[in-house]
């Protein structure tokens, strides 16, 4: 299941794109993301990456270290590494095990 609430920039790549809170040192960021996940059948581990977009200027007092916090969607809330800034301004975002989005399906059991 794929989930967006922006048709414009739907991609077959995206698990979610839309609304997520980032919760910083116990401050709150609103902001937009796109987050895709895949499950891991080497380690049994679900997981999940994005970027936040442009217009999340207030992490830039974080300055280029990571942070650890935790990222809210409509659909969950899990942990959350921020990680480096790219070029335009877009934070990456990472996590493992269970995401702040409906994964796309079950995992494939193979022989």
């Amino acid at each position: 299941m794929r989930l967006t609430d922006d048709s414009a920039h739907m991609d077959d790549a995206v698990d979610y794109c839309g609304p997520a809170t980032l919760v910083i040192e116990g401050e709150e960021f609103e902001t937009r993301v796109r987050l895709r996940g895949f499950f891991q059948p080497i380690d049994g581990t679900y997981r999940w990456h994005g970027r936040t977009d442009s217009g999340t200027r207030s992490l830039a007092r974080f300055g280029r270290d990571r942070a650890s916090g935790a990222i809210r969607t409509a659909h969950g809330q899990a942990a959350v590494i921020i990680d480096e800034i790219d070029l335009w301004g877009r934070y990456r975002l990472r996590g493992s095990g269970r995401p702040p989005f409906p994964p796309a399906g079950p995992p494939h059991d193979r022989d």
